[in-house]
């Protein structure tokens, strides 16, 4: 899978990314790391794959978190960002949304990536 090319490798991060939305404990729609990691490990991304592709990641998901932060909270997330993930998972109940409906971000409705 080393020798695939960047628009294949677009695709399969698109592909793992819209799978990795979840109702959380709270039947809250978010996203999740967790199943992120999961799901690039079974369409074989790496850590590597997602360096090449990083400059392709659109200015909506740059607005909250740099390409280094993504790759670092997926491929080696420190204890903050676990924790973070935990309360996301466990405890948030979308009280800082308009309302506690599941509503899709830009995120979700479109790829993270340009093509």
């Amino acid at each position: 899978m080393d020798r695939i090319d960047r628009k294949e490798i677009s695709k399969l991060f698109n592909k793992a990314w819209h799978a990795s939305y979840i109702q959380n404990k709270n039947n809250v729609r978010i996203f999740s790391f967790p199943d992120f990691r999961r799901n690039l490990e079974m369409e074989n991304l790496t850590e590597k794959h997602l360096q090449e592709i990083a400059n392709t990641l659109k200015p909506a998901l740059l607005e909250s978190m740099s390409a280094e932060e993504l790759i670092q909270w997926v491929y080696n997330p420190n204890k903050s960002q676990l924790e973070v993930e935990d309360f996301l998972m466990f405890s948030f109940d979308g009280s800082f949304s308009s309302s506690k409906e599941s509503q899709s971000s830009e995120s979700d409705i479109f790829p993270p990536l340009s093509n």
